[in-house]
């Protein structure tokens, strides 16, 4: 009889443990999905206007000097943009198909102004988000925001080419095959 109640109590354990785990692993998945959401692309539809010339796609990095995936972003950024032709001097871009600029929040907050950026850059920010990194792909057509660094490097370049492509409309050479 001793050995039925020690069963008892053995199998009441495990059916606890098992409970536990069971919401412990949903908490982790929501958790997971919450972190995956908040630093995945999002749409937005903001008042662009005034941010390029011509009526152009405007792109803004939003980045900080202390933040580590900043500076990885920042070269993604670069090296993307520069691929649709155009150059960048200083800190904006021009181009053809967009403009972009690279907005170091760091040193705005240390003297506003030393950045180079359109007046309404720094509202977009704040109603965005307040974290770097941060990148807007504001186009005619969609416009588009993600809070947070990358994977790597290549996710960085490949993710900012397809959604740069979208804003654009895909019209780009370089958007063939994206």
């Amino acid at each position: 009889m001793n050995r039925v109640r020690i069963a008892k109590r053995l199998l009441y354990v495990y059916i606890a443990v098992i409970v536990v785990f069971a919401v412990l692993s949903v908490y982790l998945l929501i958790r997971v999905y919450s972190l995956d959401n908040l630093y995945s692309f999002k749409q937005t539809f903001q008042n662009i206007s005034g941010l390029c010339s011509q009526n152009k796609s405007a792109n803004i990095l939003f980045y900080g000097n202390n933040c580590a995936s900043c500076m990885s972003e920042l070269s993604a950024f670069t090296n993307v943009t520069s691929a649709f032709g155009g150059s960048w001097i200083g800190n904006k871009f021009y181009g053809p198909y967009f403009c972009a600029y690279k907005f170091n929040v760091s040193q705005y907050n240390i003297d506003p102004s030393s950045v180079q950026a359109p007046a309404g850059s720094i509202q977009l920010f704040s109603s965005l988000s307040d974290r770097v990194p941060m990148v807007f792909i504001g186009g005619i057509y969609s416009q588009y925001y993600k809070i947070g660094g990358f994977t790597s490097i290549a996710t960085a370049e490949q993710q900012l080419k397809t959604y740069i492509c979208r804003s654009i409309n895909d019209v780009a050479p370089t958007c063939a095959g994206v």
